[in-house]
């Protein structure tokens, strides 16, 4: 006689990993104790511009510039009045930029919140969470407006670094070869910071053109 066994099935949560874009030169701000939900500012790898990274448990948003600025500092005050009042309305809507995600103003059973929605994707920032947010604001949006007149000359730095690499045929420089542009101007950056952190985060975009820039010197000859 065979005696069967209950076997207990252990359903485990596979959780997905998340990969959040690098940033170059880019800043974290903690929204709260536990280090679960952030901000950081930083600029792209790829296009070198300026963009924003919302994240909270494993969910992240990438916002433009101007798409921080348009829907969530210029609309400072109405969101801290959501947090703020009595008044019980279910949801606001905030102005949206094409590409970037919805925002929203909600409050269910008196608990007030800002979602921040992307396709399925969602963030929702609870009051405390929003306070850092509001904290931080002044200073986030003086770094977005410098960072907005600046990420050319990001773009040039990297251009230089590359060209260093194509003539000693490598893709990464060292130390001794740190350089600092000829014409800084007003924009100085931490140029010690950037340089070694190109070859790191930019490794795949230095190697894809610098296989272009020999296709291209071969085409020549």
């Amino acid at each position: 006689m065979k005696i069967k066994k209950d076997r207990k099935v252990n359903k485990s949560i596979v959780k997905k990993n998340v990969v959040i874009p690098n940033l170059l030169l880019s800043h974290t701000y903690f929204l709260n104790d536990q280090h679960t939900s952030y901000i950081t500012i930083g600029y792209n790898i790829e296009t070198f511009k300026p963009v924003i990274i919302l994240y909270k448990n494993t969910v992240f948003h990438e916002l433009s510039t101007d798409a921080w600025t348009t829907i969530v500092y210029n609309n400072l005050e109405m969101i801290r009045n959501h947090f703020y009042s009595e008044n019980s309305i279910s949801f606001v809507e905030l102005p949206k930029i094409d590409g970037n995600c919805d925002v929203k103003l909600t409050c269910r059973n008196n608990e007030r919140h800002i979602l921040f929605t992307n396709g399925h994707k969602k963030i929702i920032l609870n009051f405390e969470e929003w306070e850092r947010v509001s904290a931080w604001s002044s200073f986030l949006q003086s770094y977005i407006m410098w960072s907005e007149t600046n990420w050319q000359d990001v773009w040039n730095y990297y251009n230089l670094y590359t060209m260093k690499c194509f003539d000693q045929k490598t893709f990464s420089l060292e130390m001794k070869d740190f350089f600092i542009p000829p014409v800084i101007g007003y924009n100085y950056f931490n140029y010690s910071r950037l340089f070694n952190e190109i070859p790191i985060l930019c490794k795949n975009k230095i190697i894809n053109e610098y296989y272009s820039n020999v296709v291209k010197q071969s085409l020549i000859q």
